[in-house]
């Protein structure tokens, strides 16, 4: 085998003399070969959020507004594609358990529209967080 490899062996059966002697060899050359543009596939879809209408007002519990007790609660939820919100898991807690108890009740009154892929209802997964402030209540939802 040629230490040029395969180009170097047409380039000299091509080119006349000895091509070591006389530089490097000369390759044949082809015309540009056109590239037709690739249509995109239906791997690209179209997604909307799910779209929060309406959040409850949670009740600070008497007890945890006496005893000054604040704190976030964080929830993993998922939007169901039939319109309900659907509770998986505490990301963190508080050691008042009536709190973590109106967060999770709360969230799951939430109203909403769906999200929607290519147009049809689908689940969407978020991240509810509380914040219990004894000054204000705070909600906010991570897609």
């Amino acid at each position: 085998m040629d230490p040029l490899g395969p180009a170097a062996l047409v380039a000299r059966k091509e080119s006349p003399g000895d091509v070591g002697t006389h530089g490097p060899p000369v390759l044949p050359t082809k015309p540009p070969r056109l590239v037709e543009p690739q249509s995109v596939g239906p791997d690209h879809t179209a997604f909307t959020k799910a779209a929060i209408s309406l959040i409850p007002k949670p009740e600070y519990p008497l007890a945890a507004l006496q005893d000054k007790i604040e704190g976030d609660v964080i929830l993993n939820v998922t939007f169901d594609k039939s319109g309900h919100v659907v509770f998986r898991s505490f990301v963190q807690q508080l050691k008042d358990e009536e709190l973590n108890t109106v967060a999770r009740e709360t969230v799951e009154r939430i109203k909403f529209s769906p999200a929607k892929r290519d147009g049809v209802s689908v689940d969407q997964d978020a991240v509810i967080t509380f914040a219990f402030r004894l000054t204000q209540l705070t909600l906010t939802a991570s897609f």
